[in-house]
């Protein structure tokens, strides 16, 4: 007697997320900002649905600031829309340190930067 076999369909798609992040400091004992990019910043981009957070993927900056994450959805997600992802945003990681990007969407307000970071700027993109 032979077992039946049930091949389940996957629709994997492929994301890759580009950018480059420049922060400007503002050191307590100096009154004037300095804009770098930093390397080695963790970078992880994240999802919110009306239910959960998704972690979706992890990246780390370059001595210019560049970073890339790439990552992989299986199945269709309520959160993939014709192909795009909805309500993401990222969190930026100095040392383990969070300086940008808590999540948004907590108590509908917007987080402001720690003491030690003026603002980070990210450009980023989905291909």
């Amino acid at each position: 007697m032979s077992e039946a076999v049930i091949i389940t369909p996957v629709n994997t798609r492929n994301f890759t997320v580009k950018g480059k992040i420049n922060c400007a400091f503002k050191p307590e004992c100096n009154e004037e900002s300095s804009s770098s990019e930093i390397e080695f910043l963790v970078v992880e981009i994240w999802c919110k649905t009306p239910l959960n957070v998704i972690f979706l993927g992890r990246g780390i900056t370059n001595e210019e600031g560049e970073f890339s994450i790439v990552f992989e959805i299986n199945g269709a997600p309520s959160y993939l829309v014709n192909g795009k992802i909805e309500n993401t945003f990222l969190k930026v990681y100095y040392k383990g340190i969070l300086i940008s990007g808590a999540n948004p969407y907590v108590n509908d307000e917007c987080c402001e930067p720690n003491d030690y970071v003026e603002s980070c700027y990210v450009d980023n993109y989905f291909e």
